[in-house]
Parts: C-alpha cells; structure tokens; sequence
C-alpha cells in the first residue's frame, strides 16, 4: 500500500527525539497524496506542531473498512493494526494511543470515526474533517458503497452496524478526543454530522464541533475550497491534544 510520510524538519537533528504520528485518510477519488497536494496545510502544521504525518493510500473507494463482502477489502485492519506497527518500526514515533491521531476528509473522516472508535487501545485521538457518519443515505451516489457493503435491502442491520452514530454509541466519555469540522453549507453531510453532535452531546460524551461559514457557497460546501478552512480547526485540535 503507498503512504506518503511528512517528517518535521527537526527530526534528523534530534536523534533522541520522539514524535506523535498523525495520520490522514483522504477522500474519495484521492489517494496517498491528496491530502498533501489540495490544501498544503499539512507540511506547515508539521513543523509549527511537531509531529510525523502518515498519509496511507485506501485505494480510492475502499471507505476505510473491513468489507463485509469483498475479503479483499481489508482497510480497517490495515490502518488501525498494520500501518500503527510499520510507522513505529520504521520512524522514532512515540509509540502510545496518546501520541497518536487519526483524521480524515469526507470518506476518510468516516474512516477516522470508525477505525478511531473500533481502535480506542490504538489512537487517543480522532478528527473529521466534513466526514460522512452513515453509509446508508448515500448508497446512490457513485461513491461504491454498495461495492464495499453490498445491497441495503434486506441488509439494513448491517448498514446500521456500520455507521459511526451506532458506533459512538459505544464511547465513554474521555474514551477518546473527538473533533469534527464541517461546512455549513455541505451539500451532503451536514444532517448526520449534526446528528452525531446531537447524540454525543446527549449523551455526555466531550467532543469539539465547528461548523465553518465561508465567504460563498463553494467555501462553505463539501469542496477542497472548504477543507482550506476547516484544515486550520484540525490541527489547532491535533496542537490541543498532543499537548496534554
């Protein structure tokens, strides 16, 4: 699997240093340079920061998951298991769910809610930036999730298995940091990240929740324009969390 690796420029001067990891799931139709190419954000937040970004790529539409159909499919597993364990062979990481973040965009943001939430004894922390939390509503969309989940009919329960509202329902509070950023305007996804707020609020469960109001509709909809400013929330979170 390509992933491109960000290390912050202090990392060859400082032998005995140790460095929290980032890592970022990107969207749908992207691959293990999106997230480094559509905004540039992430280089300066590694060096402003500190810390290792670990960008993996997930095939453009694996969503991130262990497919229920496709044995194939395996992108849950690799990221929460397999990718943790080569990034902290492979660089001086601190290697510790509190030295760890998990973030995402769009399919990548529900990659991080649900890996993040499936993987508590892994990452400490996780991040969405305008991430979709249920599958089901979109299923028409030419996003193939129906390749990776199959029908909904007649498999509603395993859909419903799937989403990151069910899944939350298994946190406790301080279980894990949780952010979630999104435009206001967000053609898709603006229902079930307020439901998810809604839920976790309800629930006593802390979480940072920021909608962004850009200056036009495209600043403000599910668009890179958007990411641009909903990126800087992320890492003021990523700067929050590794600091305690």
């Amino acid at each position: 699997v390509p992933v491109a690796c960000v290390l912050p420029s202090a990392y060859g001067r400082d032998p005995d240093r140790r460095w929290p990891v980032v890592y970022l799931l990107h969207g749908c139709g992207g691959d293990a340079n999106q997230f480094l190419e559509k905004t540039g954000l992430v280089r300066k937040a590694v060096d402003d920061i500190g810390f290792i970004a670990i960008c993996p790529d997930g095939m453009s539409s694996s969503w991130w998951m262990d497919s229920p159909v496709d044995e194939s499919v395996r992108y849950g597993t690799f990221v929460g298991r397999e990718l943790v364990r080569w990034t902290d062979s492979n660089f001086r990481t601190v290697a510790d769910r509190r030295g760890r973040v998990l973030a995402g965009a769009s399919m990548g943001g529900y990659g991080a809610m649900s890996v993040g939430i499936r993987n508590k004894d892994v990452f400490g922390s996780v991040g969405s930036v305008f991430g979709c939390m249920e599958l089901k509503p979109f299923v028409g969309n030419e996003w193939s999730i129906a390749r990776r989940m199959g029908p909904v009919e007649g498999r509603e329960s395993v859909y419903d298995a799937h989403s990151v509202l069910t899944l939350a329902r298994s946190l406790g509070n301080g279980d894990l940091n949780l952010m979630m950023v999104i435009g206001s305007d967000d053609q898709f996804f603006v229902p079930c990240n307020r439901a998810l707020h809604r839920q976790l609020s309800e629930s006593g469960i802390a979480h940072d929740y920021v909608e962004i109001r850009g200056a036009d509709w495209l600043s403000s909809s599910h668009s890179f324009e958007c990411q641009r400013l909903c990126e800087p929330h992320l890492f003021e979170f990523v700067r929050k969390v590794l600091a305690r």
